[in-house]
């Protein structure tokens, strides 16, 4: 499948150095405009979000790259920060797109699009994203009519950003040294106080909402996407319709019975396969084995990198529609 030709005016991440830059920048907050970040499907030859027609639209007022997800892994460049959680609120992959606002990463907006007229929908969704977060930006204005006049609004607004910078470090050095003299006073002032003693708090683990478990995943399956997607979203594009298998309750059940968080990341790995951005599954059967009803047994990641990792089991029915197996430890080859 040849590659879709180069486009001006976009910015293309098609190397491991290239996507580390990037991303470093996105986690050090230093982004001076917003940032799309567009990718394709691994099965197509361009995204289903039209890049021309994204430029066109925000080119003035945002960067737009274009990320090939398929030849470089984000994970396997993106160190990890302090949250483990971190690394999964900046990827983007497999067609979907990510929204970076200036300055900030833990915001970002995912939009998905499982086909070229969703694509075409998203521009406008996007569009409307990235004007509404210039208008959180201050009194500057950034929407110019000619490239010429949006490159000298960046200029003045870098130049803007660092004097800024510098005013608020200087507040903050003083505001510092008058706290340290405040603590210091405090500690002359106050005596010592006895260690305490008593027991140690402990964290409950995530509660569970429901007895049964296919309703548990259910549920959150349905919170994860909701809280992923706009009104206007959930009406373009409706959560694909999913069934349980017979031993799929019973399965999370015994394997969650000492590990709640496990419940989780079995929602997020369903919400992953409905969504299509599933880039770690693969057929459970290599030699094409099917079931009677012509439904093909599939597997994919819950966990990655941690011992017993587990496993999510589930067939694909002719038409599309997913129906959940069972979830396993990584030896655990069965559905």
């Amino acid at each position: 499948m040849s590659p879709a030709p180069a486009l001006p005016g976009i910015r293309y991440l098609t190397t491991r150095t290239a996507v580390a830059d990037f991303f470093d920048l996105v986690m050090k907050e230093q982004l001076s405009f917003p940032a799309v970040v567009v990718t394709k499907p691994s099965h197509e030859a361009a995204p289903y979000i039209p890049l021309d027609d994204l430029y066109e639209a925000i080119g003035d007022i945002a960067d737009i790259y274009f990320l090939d997800s398929a030849a470089v892994d984000i994970r396997e460049v993106v160190p990890r920060r302090a949250g483990a959680a971190d690394l999964d609120d900046v990827n983007v992959y497999g067609g979907a797109t990510r929204v970076f606002p200036a300055g900030r990463w833990d915001s970002a907006r995912l939009f998905m699009a499982r086909s070229p007229e969703e694509g075409k929908q998203r521009v406008r969704a996007i569009t409307g994203h990235v004007k509404s977060l210039l208008n959180h930006r201050g009194s500057l204005s950034y929407t110019t009519s000619t490239s010429q006049n949006a490159d000298a609004v960046r200029r003045e607004s870098d130049s803007v950003k660092l004097v800024a910078a510098e005013a608020e470090n200087t507040a903050l050095r003083e505001r510092v040294r008058k706290l340290e003299a405040q603590l210091a006073a405090a500690t002359k002032s106050k005596p010592a106080s006895k260690p305490k003693t008593g027991p140690v708090p402990v964290h409950k683990p995530v509660r569970r909402m429901f007895a049964d478990a296919d309703a548990e995943i259910r549920f959150r399956v349905m919170a994860l996407w909701a809280e992923q997607t706009t009104p206007a979203e959930k009406q373009e594009s409706p959560l694909p319709k999913y069934t349980f298998g017979e031993g799929f309750a019973a399965s999370l059940d015994e394997l969650s019975a000492h590990n709640p968080q496990l419940l989780d990341k079995v929602a997020r790995c369903v919400l992953r396969i409905l969504l299509g951005q599933d880039r770690d599954g693969h057929k459970l059967d290599t030699t094409g084995k099917v079931r009677e009803d012509g439904a093909v047994a599939w597997r994919s990641y819950v966990e990655q990198n941690t011992a017993s990792a587990r496993r999510l089991h589930y067939w694909r029915k002719p038409g599309g529609q997913v129906e959940l197996g069972k979830v396993v430890l990584h030896d655990d080859y069965s559905i």
